[in-house]
């Protein structure tokens, strides 16, 4: 593009994963649903570091998607899982998986905060009347502002 802006496109059959985790209130939807957007922010946009690293120096930067397109709890549940795994870790219960969990979740809030257009001052005031995401607000907020996509 001219403008050295690219704009992440979700898949759309992500939907069904999410309306899945919705409808079963099963953790692993959600985890799934955090995993597949990562890895598709990966695919689409920093592949590898390398290409990032060449794509920055050219001028490019990566938006993420319109906040319309993501479900409207997602920050919630990112929010709720975080302390999940916050607490785990105080209990001393860290493995593998939770880790890993944790890092996909950081990461989405990453892609979220790419979304320049629509993360506005605005938004994020009213998403922290919600319960849960006062945290995750002004993690976002600190965020926003980064160059990097991690």
């Amino acid at each position: 593009m001219s403008s050295g802006v690219t704009f992440f496109k979700v898949d759309p059959a992500l939907d069904d994963v999410w309306a899945s985790y919705l409808d079963k209130n099963e953790e692993r939807l959600f985890f799934k649903y955090v995993s597949d957007l990562v890895r598709q922010w990966e695919r689409q946009v920093a592949p590898s570091w390398e290409e990032l690293v060449a794509a920055r120096l050219r001028g490019r930067r990566e938006e993420g998607p319109p906040l319309s397109e993501l479900p409207d709890e997602l920050l919630v549940a990112c929010s709720k899982f975080l302390f999940i795994a916050r607490d785990e870790a105080e209990q001393g219960e860290v493995n593998r998986k939770s880790v890993s969990h944790a890092k996909d979740i950081v990461k989405c809030l990453t892609i979220l905060c790419r979304c320049d257009a629509t993360l506005t001052y605005c938004t994020l005031s009213k998403l922290s009347n919600k319960p849960c995401t006062g945290f995750v607000i002004t993690f976002l907020w600190c965020l926003q502002w980064t160059s990097s996509p991690w």
